[in-house]
């Protein structure tokens, strides 16, 4: 590894952390990996300590907050690159710098690899998070943290696939869709999508999950086709909408169950 590359690639890294998460709020596609793993991660049963990931493109930048043996603070950054479409792993670094209150020399910043960590998916909410620092070994199941719920009132105009999963109903590829939704933050959501065929009203709960969203109900549609549905990994900006779909339902002398991705504009 060129250690003089990588130190300059994390002093930048450092200095635009926060930024980089600001950026991250949209999710990243077109990547090898299976996932954006971009948000903050940590274990609900035991609240006070947390990892941060941004991704772009296959790269991840981690920051770790932790407590020392004396329950004092400690924090260490990794870069993660991918070993699989589910997996990350990298080193992980002790960083030191001057004093926050006064003049910042970027040249007394220095970093120390004291371990390696791995990031695993092993679903799009949940992982594992395992990682060595100065030889003690830790290995922790994760989940996106969540603290506030998005918003996803609105029209949406833009396209959908849709994969046969079972029965008769075909596989299409992108066809234009119009969706609305009405939902102000809560559980309660309520939506209309509107595709060439029919269109199906959805009733379900809302949940957040980090900084995605899923949701979880019936539609009817008016071709006659009512069931059950799930919209999951719910991405939602002031601009746009992406998410997973999955229908399950029955029809005049039919039952199919199909999944899609979407992506859509605010109208």
């Amino acid at each position: 590894m060129d250690t003089s590359a990588h130190r300059v690639s994390l002093r930048v890294l450092l200095g635009v952390l926060a930024t980089a998460f600001t950026l991250a709020s949209a999710p990243a596609r077109g990547t090898s990996t299976a996932h954006d793993i971009s948000d903050s991660w940590w274990n609900p049963a035991e609240s006070g300590w947390g990892v941060q990931f941004v991704q772009q493109h296959e790269t991840v930048f981690a920051t770790l907050y932790v407590y020392r043996p004396d329950k004092s603070r400690d924090f260490y950054v990794a870069v993660l690159g991918p070993t699989s479409p589910f997996a990350w792993t990298g080193t992980v670094y002790r960083t030191t710098g001057p004093w926050f209150g006064g003049p910042f020399n970027p040249a007394e910043v220095a970093e120390t690899a004291v371990g390696s960590m791995t990031f695993t998916l092993k679903s799009f909410y949940y992982a594992e998070l395992a990682y060595v620092i100065d030889g003690v070994p830790v290995t922790k199941t994760i989940e996106r943290m969540s603290f506030a719920n998005d918003q996803m009132g609105g029209n949406y105009f833009g396209a959908a696939t849709a994969t046969t999963l079972s029965g008769p109903c075909a596989s299409t590829g992108p066809v234009p869709v119009v969706v609305q939704f009405v939902h102000t933050g809560g559980a309660s959501f309520t939506g209309q999508v509107a595709t060439p065929a029919s269109t199906c009203t959805m009733n379900g709960t809302y949940s957040q999950r980090g900084r995605y969203g899923d949701v979880f109900g019936s539609y009817t549609c008016t071709n006659g086709e009512t069931g059950n549905v799930s919209l999951t990994d719910i991405a939602v900006g002031s601009a746009a909408v992406t998410f997973h779909y999955r229908f399950n339902g029955t029809g005049p002398g039919y039952s199919c169950e199909y999944e899609g991705d979407f992506g859509g504009a605010r109208g």
